[in-house]
């Protein structure tokens, strides 16, 4: 009996994947931290209480940096020649869904 569904992929299209997750989290580390400098210019400071909006942005920033140096470094060490099998949550997490 076959227990669960596992997927064979192929290295160079998971190491493709990881690389296309990267430059995602790239992206928005860009978003945050352009939004966090217009914020500031816009407002000043606004470093009210709980009311913190730049440092939201640098904490989101700081958040997607984190995982592009992760999705980085695994495209970097998969083995393209070899095959992956992976399970519907890797796929998930290697695809950006928290959604499957």
């Amino acid at each position: 009996m076959i227990e669960g569904l596992k997927v064979i992929i192929p290295g160079a299209k998971v190491a493709a994947l990881a690389d296309a997750r990267a430059a995602h989290h790239k992206a928005k580390v860009k978003q945050y931290t352009d939004a966090k400098a217009s914020v500031a210019t816009a407002v000043g400071s606004t470093r009210a209480g709980s009311y913190d909006p730049e440092g939201q942005m640098e904490s989101k920033a700081q958040e997607h940096e984190s995982q592009a140096a992760y999705f980085s470094l695994m495209a970097e060490h998969i083995v393209k020649d070899q095959d992956y099998l992976l399970d519907k949550s890797e796929i998930a997490h290697l695809l950006g869904s928290t959604r499957y």
